[in-house]
């Protein structure tokens, strides 16, 4: 054990399943009684119909992340054959199919995703007490090694003979879309096939005997539980000597009770050039699993202290000690200690007013720098550009304002700050006073709107 901070870090975490049902991360389980044992392999898959991964796919991706820290090495599988098809599980409309080059730049930016994380994810575990040297080394397939060489007859002969069309037609995501206008076409009822064939692949040629996805992959989950019993009567021989099983993770949403993800247009992408740290760090505030104000699920912290973080923050919702928190570990997890630094600070320079440009400019005006490279709210302007320039006019051209006029009402007020200064005057234009001495000028509307002029 360790001690971080006044917090005590058990290394010898307990037995996986159980951990995962305490963190709210274990919702159904499909197929045979999990093993006893802790030695088993498990794998989450994901199709690259984007160029990111988004933060509903974290919930899948932290069992794997569990598994690592014992001692197995999970599987991360890219679907850059399934994608062809389209998933219509949680889908109430037929996804629209990317060209193959798209599908396939999205694979490889996904790929990096992913080997990121689970470097990340090994800095995180360690950070909390975890020894390196009890990890295993993740595996990053595609579908696309044992799918894209096996012909029509050739599937239809080894699944096809095995699959029950009144199973298939009695899953949920099927049902619903049968009874919809649009309907469902071949390629999407044949999805769970191909995807019980992962599984089958996975669990008879590399022994991994777990698959883990969302709640809305309940089907696809028990259609791979129920091919591999199938097939594995027909190939008995080099069978893992386990059972096959499957578990699904919770639904993810905001705090408004909505789905995150790609098919509702609210996502949160992984990947930094998509979603910036800065906000990932802050929608993170506002996320939750089910009615949880502070998720386990996504960290590796000692239940206990999940517990007490629970307790002060239900005795003091005001605080947000549990939002906080929730924001600062998967920002960490995400994208690591050293961005998590940086927006950390960017935010306290930003929101807090306990910050101030004057007080240290060298520092905060690297640090915002460095939290928002790339970021198109980071401006670069000379300085005899703005002088003398009429904040409203500034604040229209930047888009903070649709109209000169507007942005003076947000003026008259008080809902304009520069560098944590209100402003009321809807005539006040940059001054020299104002840019002596500064590197950038930080235009805040609201609690989330601004801009940073970098004064050149």
């Amino acid at each position: 054990m360790r001690l971080y901070g006044r917090l005590l870090i058990h290394v010898h975490p307990p037995p996986l399943l159980q951990d995962l049902a305490q963190r709210g991360l274990l919702v159904q389980i499909a197929g045979a009684a999990p093993p006893n044992t802790e030695n088993f392999r498990i794998y989450a898959g994901a199709d690259p119909t984007a160029p990111s991964l988004h933060i509903g796919n974290l919930v899948a991706l932290v069992p794997l992340l569990h598994s690592l820290v014992r001692g197995n090495s999970p599987t991360a599988l890219i679907g850059t054959a399934t994608v062809q098809l389209g998933d219509p599980s949680g889908r109430n409309t037929e996804r629209s199919i990317l060209a193959q080059h798209q599908q396939l730049a999205n694979a490889k930016r996904i790929e990096s995703q992913l080997h990121k994380f689970f470097e990340n994810g090994s800095h995180y575990a360690q950070h909390y007490g975890y020894h390196s040297n009890n990890f295993a080394a993740p595996e990053i397939r595609t579908n696309a090694e044992w799918l894209n060489n096996l012909s029509f007859l050739d599937f239809m002969a080894t699944i096809g003979r095995n699959a029950r069309v009144s199973q298939m037609i009695a899953r949920e995501s099927v049902k619903a879309r049968l009874q919809s206008d649009q309907g469902l076409s071949f390629a999407e009822f044949s999805y769970q096939l191909v995807q019980a064939f992962d599984f089958w692949t996975l669990y008879s040629k590399h022994k991994v005997i777990c698959q883990v996805g969302g709640n809305d992959q309940w089907g696809n989950i028990s259609a791979g539980i129920d091919l591999i019993h199938r097939l594995s009567q027909v190939s008995p021989s080099n069978m893992p000597n386990v059972k096959p099983f499957g578990f699904t993770v919770p639904l993810l949403t905001n705090s408004a009770g909505q789905k995150l993800g790609k098919s509702v247009g609210n996502s949160l992408w992984l990947d930094p050039q998509m979603t910036s740290p800065f906000d990932f760090y802050q929608e993170c505030h506002f996320v939750a699993i089910g009615t949880n104000p502070y998720s386990s699920s996504f960290v590796l912290l000692p239940l206990s202290y999940i517990s007490h973080l629970t307790e002060r923050h239900h005795n003091s919702p005001e605080e947000r000690l549990a939002q906080k928190s929730l924001a600062k570990e998967v920002t960490a997890l995400v994208h690591g200690r050293e961005i998590l630094k940086r927006v950390e600070k960017a935010t306290s320079i930003l929101f807090s007013g306990n910050e101030s440009l004057e007080n240290s400019p060298e520092t905060t005006s690297e640090d915002l720098l460095d939290a928002f490279k790339d970021d198109e709210r980071l401006v670069r302007i000379h300085r005899g550009e703005i002088l003398s320039k009429s904040v409203s006019s500034i604040m229209k051209e930047n888009q903070l304002a649709p109209s000169k006029s507007q942005a003076e009402q947000l003026i008259a007020n008080g809902g304009i700050h520069i560098n944590n200064q209100m402003i009321t005057d809807v005539r006040a234009v940059i001054s020299q006073q104002m840019i002596d001495g500064q590197k950038l000028l930080i235009l805040r509307y609201g609690k989330n709107k601004f801009l940073i002029l970098y004064l050149i």
